[in-house]
């Protein structure tokens, strides 16, 4: 029977339809349960657009990261129908633009609907990684799997929770690895820009394609970007970005030792304050310690990837580039002084290339770091375990560690290597 090519074809399709339905409901139920803390600053901004306010878009409380500190604000976020403290709003003022037609709706029904179109992000996003990274693997029964195993990973969940916009900021960032891989350098490069200018990390992956190209691809970023910004500050002012750029630059310039946040400066930091701290958003000047530490690690991780990546031939483009491109989602993960749980969807790319390429070894390492994400290894970040041991806290870090130290030994083993 499973020779017959339309019984395999309509089984495939099963399982696959099966994986989304598991996947779905589990993402829409955590969604509900989820009170959408950081979908609500979007909502309350857009509705201070419409409402001639805009000069509160970026009230900031001075000790809780997480607190708009603006009464005008917490008033709009209230007049939706959200019912606790908002967080504060940190995307450019065109994003609020954009949202001001839509926030006129209650944010119920909002939240509702991003939780429908985050299901269809997300599925897209997870396809074009497979896509991409595994095109041998490439198929319905792939893609059905991949789709159930997210259901227990845990930033993925997390990020449903919160009704946060990594939903489509990973599809435009792995959206445009796809389609540079294709030669439609603009296109790629318009997708990226949306997301870099959304999220601004995201530019990590310009670095890639400035080292061996296509440079072509980041000078139509560049022109993509100078006109978002362009038509942001001709719409909203100059003023307003000012008080964004003030606001992205103390963000840069505080550290936030909260469970869910994970670089390698907040996870290197922690210790250094005491554990109720661990479980609480206040804003501190990082520890010295911390931050030498900090240096030392990410500038040994980035000596390691350069001299590894350099070692394979320019013109095995099949072998560095998946690489390079890995490596350039993790850099915001452990870089910098914000990396919150849900961004960890951005480790898919390091985990799908080092199931194709890594060999037998580096995939067993890959499927364990992986595991040490998802539940039940990892905590649930909607209801934290206020017991939890500092190594327990910092597992997306030490994951997001291990996959790059993976990567980088896949690089050396390859540059060893004859091509195919």
């Amino acid at each position: 029977m499973w020779t017959n090519p339309v019984i395999r074809r309509v089984v495939e399709w099963l399982v696959a339809l099966a994986g989304l339905l598991v996947f779905a409901i589990g993402m829409l139920t955590e969604a509900s349960r989820g009170p959408g803390y950081d979908l609500v600053p979007l909502v309350a901004a857009g509705r201070l657009v419409a409402t001639g306010q805009s000069s509160h878009l970026y009230g900031q409380d001075e000790l809780q990261y997480n607190r708009s500190g603006d009464q005008v604000f917490d008033e709009a976020a209230s007049g939706t129908g959200f019912r606790q403290a908002p967080t504060p709003f940190v995307y450019p003022p065109l994003v609020a633009i954009a949202l001001a037609p839509i926030s006129a709706y209650s944010f119920a029904a909002i939240h509702s609907a991003w939780s429908w179109i985050s299901v269809g992000l997300y599925v897209l996003g997870i396809w074009l990684t497979i896509r991409v990274y595994l095109q041998e693997w490439n198929g319905p029964i792939v893609l059905g799997a991949a789709l159930l195993v997210a259901t227990f990973f845990e930033p993925v969940r997390y990020s449903f929770w919160l009704g946060q916009a990594t939903a489509l900021i990973f599809p435009l960032v792995i959206g445009a690895i796809a389609l540079q891989r294709r030669g439609r350098d603009a296109s790629a490069a318009a997708l990226l820009a949306v997301a870099v200018f959304i999220k601004l990390t995201p530019a990590v992956l310009l670095a890639a394609w400035i080292w061996r190209g296509p440079r072509r691809a980041v000078a139509w970023c560049v022109g993509w970007l100078t006109l978002l910004v362009t038509a942001s500050v001709g719409i909203a002012g100059v003023e307003l970005h000012r008080e964004y750029i003030n606001r992205i630059a103390a963000i840069g310039r505080e550290v936030v030792v909260a469970y869910n946040n994970h670089t390698v400066l907040a996870w290197l930091s922690r210790p250094f304050f005491p554990r109720s701290e661990w479980f609480l958003f206040h804003t501190f000047v990082p520890p010295r310690a911390g931050t030498i530490g900090a240096i030392l690690v990410l500038a040994s991780l980035i000596a390691a990837a350069w001299l590894a990546l350099h070692a394979i031939a320019p013109g095995r483009p099949g072998r560095w580039r998946p690489a390079s491109e890995a490596l350039a989602c993790l850099t915001p993960l452990l870089a910098g002084s914000i990396a919150w749980t849900h961004y960890f969807v951005f480790t898919w790319p390091a985990f799908a290339v080092l199931l194709g390429e890594g060999g037998s070894l580096l995939r067993v390492v890959a499927i364990a770091a992986f595991l040490l994400v998802c539940r039940p290894m990892m905590m649930s970040q909607a209801g934290p375990d206020v017991a939890a041991g500092w190594l327990q806290i910092g597992l997306p870090t030490l994951v997001a560690l291990i996959l790059w130290l993976t990567v980088v030994a896949m690089c050396r083993r390859m540059s060893a290597t004859p091509s195919a």
